[in-house]
């Protein structure tokens, strides 16, 4: 959590030593490490709803890109169709007025 080494810990234990005194270092170390503790637990509160949060939106983003990629497909699907069609229709056309020039006049 902190980084402190070796010597760093044992300096802040001989200062809390020589300010807190020996009969009250005991006790003030267990109010320090409850009080770790419930900071833990409470950031454990917090942090595992926001990650399932997290975890539901990036689900939901993924359907979200999934159900566009298949309409996107459809569509293009259904464009495709059209344009055949239409292509037909016009080579349809196409064909008659080669075929009859003058069209329905005569």
């Amino acid at each position: 959590m902190f980084n402190f080494g070796f010597t760093e810990m044992l300096l802040i234990a001989g200062m809390a030593l020589i300010f807190i005194g020996p009969k009250q270092l005991p006790h003030i170390a267990k109010i320090i490490a409850r009080t770790l503790n419930e900071f833990k637990r409470a950031t454990a509160d917090i942090t595992k709803p926001l990650a399932d949060i997290k975890n539901e939106i990036t689900h939901e983003a993924q359907a979200l890109r999934d159900a566009t990629q298949k309409s996107t497909e459809w569509i293009g699907e259904e464009a495709d169709k059209v344009t055949g069609k239409i292509n037909k229709s016009v080579e349809a056309v196409e064909k008659k007025l080669l075929e009859d020039p003058n069209g329905a006049d005569s």
